[in-house]
């Protein structure tokens, strides 16, 4: 968790750069320097060496959609499939480096009042990538507060916006279109604010905690019996196959925020609750990540959460069924309808 809040942090220290609030620059010695010292453009080892930084600042961002990427090929086991999304990963990064490096200098507009604009709304953006980040850990009301106070402080800046210097360029389409999209923030933002006081958490419905609603209407979640220890659930799912029952097992940790997702939308659908009747449900928590679970995710060659895997009767999984990332409930019950007629 405090990994995670110190990104956070540090994406709000970003956001207040892209403000104005302050500068991020290099040291004035550091800068002369690699003034002196930076590969001139018009030469191979100009371009060389731009390639090289190019690559040390890029590698880095493209490690997560890689890794997906790879993730889901593992999964599916098509070379070609994954070749070809190999292919189109590399071109969708390339191409517009490409394009932009050759026809920018025709298209890119000039420099401007417009780069403030822009500073500022990549501002909003890492505010709202340290809320992301910080929601894995902190409390669903408070990850609903300081999304309303984000959306409360853009729909200020777009009417602030609306009124300036820059209204005037856009034109009465444009400005319209400005207030229009600042009303329709200001009044989400609110009413989460509103919402989060009354212990909401759903950023779809801020409002939902403050409607009266029966307890029955609340569908309720299945079962899952909660396990950290690896030696434990494995003669859970023992017990389970000795007595020819299936069973579940769903991998998950406290900052999984997909994980927080499936238990809501997928096991709290009554469809799935009834489909997992006479089923031993199991969840692994691997927050701790200590050897044992670790061991445990190898020897299942499961990567990490959210995983499901399905166990027959006779307690061995099914593979070809195991779901990897988030899933609707459609899926599950498509695998347990296949899971019954195996069985």
């Amino acid at each position: 968790p405090w990994t995670l809040l110190a990104f956070s942090a540090v994406f709000v220290a970003l956001a207040a750069a892209m403000f104005g609030f302050y500068e991020l620059q290099l040291p004035a010695f550091l800068r002369d320097r690699l003034a002196r010292n930076s590969p001139q453009g018009g030469s191979l080892a100009g371009a060389a060496g731009m390639g090289v930084l190019s690559a040390v600042l890029v590698g880095p961002c493209m490690t997560a959609p890689l890794a997906g990427t790879l993730l889901y090929i593992a999964q599916g086991g098509s070379a070609g499939e994954g070749g070809l999304l190999l292919l189109a990963l590399g071109l969708g990064m390339g191409v517009p480096l490409v394009v932009i490096s050759t026809l920018g200098a025709r298209w890119l507009p000039r420099p401007g009042a417009w780069m403030n604009r822009v500073k500022a709304a990549f501002g909003f953006v890492l505010l709202g990538t340290a809320i992301w980040m910080a929601g894995r850990v902190i409390a669903p009301q408070a990850t609903l507060l300081l999304w309303g106070v984000l959306l409360v402080a853009l729909a200020l800046s777009l009417w602030h916006l609306a009124h300036g210097n820059a209204a005037g360029e856009s034109g009465p389409a444009g400005r319209l279109a400005v207030r229009s999209s600042a009303a329709l923030a200001g009044l989400w933002g609110a009413a989460m604010v509103l919402g989060a006081a009354a212990g909401a958490s759903d950023p779809a419905q801020p409002l939902r905690a403050l409607v009266a609603t029966s307890a029955a209407a609340t569908p309720a979640q299945a079962p899952f019996e909660t396990l950290q220890d690896p030696a434990l659930l494995q003669a859970r799912l023992a017990a389970a196959a000795a007595r020819g029952q299936p069973a579940v097992v769903e991998f998950s940790a406290d900052w999984c925020t997909s994980c927080r997702t499936i238990e809501r939308e997928v096991f709290g659908d009554p469809r799935v609750g009834q489909a997992l009747e006479g089923v031993v449900l199991l969840r692994a928590d691997v927050t701790r990540s200590d050897a044992a679970q670790r061991a445990f995710m190898q020897q299942h060659q499961v990567m990490g959460p959210p995983t499901l895997m399905l166990f027959g009767p006779q307690g061995q999984e099914r593979r070809a069924q195991r779901l990897v990332g988030e899933f609707a409930p459609d899926a599950l019950l498509e695998r347990l309808r296949m899971e019954g007629g195996a069985s």
